[in-house]
């Protein structure tokens, strides 16, 4: 199974479906991952539904080391700029 990180406490509908679908893992922590956090979570995971305030630059990536298991990053939120 797919290992899936929601990287903040969303709708418990919308997190019933994703453990129902893949190897779910939420982080409870209502502050943004760091640099070494997001770097992590690109090797430790399929797919990643970050928001607003993860780091998810380019340093992220060049730190993760050509390791990167993350296939896709699915931004959630509202609004517009």
């Amino acid at each position: 199974m797919k290992k899936l990180l929601i990287t903040r406490l969303i709708s418990e509908v919308v997190l019933a479906q994703a453990r129902a679908k893949f190897d779910t893992t939420i982080r409870e922590n209502a502050t943004g991952l760091n640099r070494d956090e997001a770097a992590q979570s690109l090797r430790d995971f399929d797919a990643i539904l970050p928001t607003l305030g993860d780091q998810f630059d380019a340093g992220a990536f060049v730190d993760a080391k050509g390791a990167i298991r993350c296939k896709v990053l699915g931004n959630f939120g509202v609004g517009y700029n």
